[in-house]
This record gives C-alpha cells, structure tokens and sequence, in this order.
C-alpha cells in the first residue's frame, strides 16, 4: 500500500476517533405557572378510586354529565382566569358511535378515542365543559401571558414545557429549546406548547407546537416541529 494512501487512512482514523460528541441543545427557562389543581373536588367525585383516576358510576352526578373518569387537572391549566377548581372528564360514548366534535375539546387516543372534557364547580354545582364554546363562556376574555398558556393548553390537550434537562442519549432536532411562554401578538397571544401523544410504533418524537389565542378565546395551532426523541422508545408500540 503506498504510503500517501496509508497516512491518509490513519489520518482520518484520528479524526474519527477525537470527534467530539453532538452539542446538547440550550434551553431557554421561564417562569412555571401556578397550579389549580383541587385535590378536594378530586376526592369529593363521588367516584371510585382507581390508580390514577376515578371511574365515575353513570348514575353518579359526573356520570349523569357523561363522565367515565375524572382527573386531577393538570399544573398546565393554574393561569386559568377566573380560579375555579377544575377536573379533566374523559366522555365515552356507546359503542360502535363516535362523538361528533362540538362534544369534546380533546381526543386524546390513538386506535381507541380518548374524548376529554372539563369540569368545573361553579355555585355549588358541577358545570360541563365540552366544546371550545363553553371554555369561552367561562374563561374568555384572555387578558394575560398566564391565561394564554393554560387556555391554550385546555383548548387543545397539548402540554406545558418545563424543566427539560438535556441529555446525550436523547436524539435531538433543535439546536435551541425554549421553555413555554407567550407572547402578545395585536389579535392575542402565541403560545409554545408540546405534543408528547405518541402513537403506533416508534421511533417517537416530542414536537413542539405553536398556538395562536385570539383575547376572545379562538385558537388555531400551527405545524408541529420536531423537538427530540428517546431512543429507549425506538421498538415501542403504543395503541
């Protein structure tokens, strides 16, 4: 072998083996809103206790509001405006149907629907929200950075984005990640959320998503971006 070809070789053994490892992305932090969550309106359901939910009876009062399930809501939805303590409501409809769209604000499932509501206690009663509609009745206007992110966040099922620590096993598409926060815009506010659904088999992706709030509660979602993957998830199949 001439000797030019074998020193070339070994120079591009070294510089394969000195690569230095990808940069792990920066991320932006911001402030976390502040959670609603109401651990009494949980437990006082009148729904049984499972692992991470409560199965509501049908002739219980969130079952005659076509609840199956109740949930604690989530710390994404503290900014809401005014402070009411809230439940996520999962609705199942007869089987073989399906729920037209002015019935749910999310759909949360992948081969099997997942249709989400909201609860709220309002005047000593259980009010149902079920549709984009209703969260406007209750929450709009929205006037602040904090009520953008969680009404974005209610509206459509996508989640808040904090305390991500970068690591070298994740699969990286971005060189920067930022936190959520919003931004005002002359019509309302844009808010970063993430999509974490994942479906089918991997590999999966964490997406970051852009929403657009109106002050009188419209929103609109812009295409989603690929933030990261794990690859621990890579064989995974989800249903």
């Amino acid at each position: 072998m001439p000797i030019a070809v074998l020193l070339m070789m070994l120079a591009g053994l070294a510089a394969a083996c000195g690569k230095a490892a990808p940069a792990l992305p920066e991320v932006t932090r911001y402030p976390r809103p502040l959670s609603t969550a109401s651990p009494e309106l949980y437990l006082e359901s009148n729904c049984s206790d499972e692992y991470y939910f409560r199965a509501c009876a049908p002739q219980s009062p969130l079952g005659q509001l076509g609840c199956r399930q109740v949930f604690r809501s989530p710390e994404s939805l503290g900014g809401l405006t005014p402070s009411i303590p809230m439940l996520v409501c999962r609705a199942e409809p007869a089987e073989g149907e399906t729920l037209p769209q002015d019935a749910y604000l999310v759909n949360q499932g992948c081969s099997e629907a997942f249709y989400l509501r909201y609860v709220i206690w309002q005047d000593g009663n259980y009010r149902l929200i079920q549709n984009i509609a209703d969260l406007q009745a209750v929450f709009a206007p929205i006037e602040t950075t904090e009520e953008a992110i969680s009404y974005a966040a209610a509206a459509t099922g996508y989640t808040s984005f904090f305390g991500h620590q970068p690591q070298p096993g994740l699969r990286y598409f971005a060189n920067r990640l930022e936190e959520t926060h919003a931004v005002e815009t002359p019509q309302g506010y844009r808010v970063n959320l993430v999509d974490e659904r994942f479906c089918g088999c991997g590999p999966h992706t964490v997406y970051g998503v852009e929403v657009a709030v109106t002050r009188d509660g419209e929103v609109s979602a812009g295409t989603p971006r690929p933030l990261y993957q794990d690859p621990a998830l890579d064989d995974a199949c989800f249903n």
